[in-house]
């Protein structure tokens, strides 16, 4: 057991009350703020210029560990490497003698203030820095949002043009099947449904769906209200699924990528594949949202028919359903985010996060076919893996979950 200082005999008794001293927290161990108040007595030339990294060094030099400090010994080598050893242990201890005992506190205090007022001298200049750069940050913004809101009109103009000449080059079938008019997939009358604008208290019908989709391809949104009820009913159907679905084919069943709010590109499909029906199944794999400007036309859509057709129609969560990518605005010049609060408001993209957030994380075709949008997994997992993930994230923790 190593002994205390009062001990030790070995070593001439003045280190040891040199040593004692300055010892405040009498831990039997010079740290940095004692070491500091030692040199100030026996050197005051060399002592402000002593910081600790001086003093890092300092233990090295004589085998001290810097976080504890130096041992009475380590303090002794500094005379024993003096050539008149005797001589300067003698100067020193008839200067500590003569001193009064230094206040750690207060010195450590004093330091303390003088590097705040250092720290706010300084903060005066750069605050004054950085008021002018934020400054010249927020007109870069409006610039920025100027710009990208005459973009944004310039594609939606460009975008209702387009939709305007096709529909009217439409030939008599195809306009049969964009309208829903088809007695084969509905029987409702249409022109005694609501065109597609509200639903009120009515339910959503394959009639009220297609109208609505005539309506967005026209350029004309929805009201909010009946955003938030959709987007609120399918929210409470894709909760109710497991992470992985098991989806079995009847007649066909399209898997549908991709479509990143490009409204014409989900409206084509459809025109070459038919509506959603139960015989028609479709699985949208993800990206449903940004780089196109119709993202919410997009959702709405394929949400509505999840409603009608809840097991004909699946939906897996692809990542830029999470909302750490779908409000990346440097990123994207029309993400979700900005889209949404452009044509409604936060509450909305809120509720559509929420209703991301319950979406699937894979499908099963079958029994056969595995369907995920971001790939297969870097090393082996079993889907009873996947089923215990809690998926009801707004951005998952990628490098964990999968």
């Amino acid at each position: 057991m190593k002994s205390s200082i009062n001990d030790r005999t070995d070593l001439p008794e003045k280190i040891v009350k040199i040593f004692k001293f300055f010892d405040s927290d009498e831990d039997e161990f010079l740290n940095y703020h004692e070491f500091l108040a030692f040199l100030r007595i026996v050197n005051p030339a060399g002592a402000p210029k002593f910081d600790f990294t001086a003093f890092t060094r300092w233990c090295q030099r004589v085998s001290a560990n810097p976080d504890k400090g130096l041992t009475v010994d380590q303090l002794y080598v500094t005379y024993r490497d003096l050539e008149n050893t005797e001589e300067a242990l003698q100067l020193h201890y008839d200067k500590v003698m003569s001193s009064p005992k230094p206040n750690m506190k207060q010195q450590q205090e004093e330091k303390v203030r003088q590097t705040i007022a250092t720290v706010q001298k300084g903060n005066v200049e750069r605050g004054e820095l950085l008021r002018k750069a934020l400054q010249e940050l927020e007109i870069g913004e409006e610039r920025d949002m100027a710009r990208n809101r005459r973009a944004s009109a310039i594609a939606r103009e460009a975008f209702v043009r387009t939709a305007a000449r096709r529909r009217s080059t439409l030939a008599p079938s195809d306009a049969d099947t964009l309208s829903g008019s088809s007695r084969r997939e509905s029987k409702i009358n249409r022109r005694a449904s609501t065109p597609g604008l509200n639903l009120g208290s009515k339910t959503i019908t394959l009639d009220f769906v297609t109208a609505m989709m005539d309506n967005f391809q026209a350029g004309i949104l929805l009201d909010a209200p009946t955003v938030i009820r959709i987007v609120s009913q399918a929210t409470t159907i894709l909760e109710k699924h497991e992470n992985v679905v098991h989806c079995q084919i009847r007649d066909k069943l399209t898997v549908v990528g991709d479509i990143h709010g490009q409204l014409e590109d989900l409206l084509h499909i459809f025109q070459l594949n038919g509506l959603p029906s139960p015989r028609n199944q479709y699985l949208f794999n993800g990206d449903w949202v940004d780089r196109g400007d119709c993202g919410v036309e997009v959702v709405l859509i394929i949400f509505a028919f999840k409603i009608l057709y809840p097991e004909s129609v699946f939906m897996n969560r692809g990542n830029h359903e999470a909302t750490d990518v779908n409000s990346d605005v440097d990123t994207y010049a029309m993400c979700f985010y900005k889209e949404c609060m452009q044509k409604y408001d936060r509450e909305i993209y809120d509720m559509f996060s929420e209703a991301f957030a319950s979406c699937p994380i894979a499908s099963v075709l079958n029994n056969k076919f595995f369907v995920v949008h971001g790939g297969l997994c870097h090393k082996p997992i079993q889907i009873s893996e996947i089923q215990k993930i809690d998926r009801f994230q707004l951005h998952p923790p990628y490098d964990t979950v999968f």
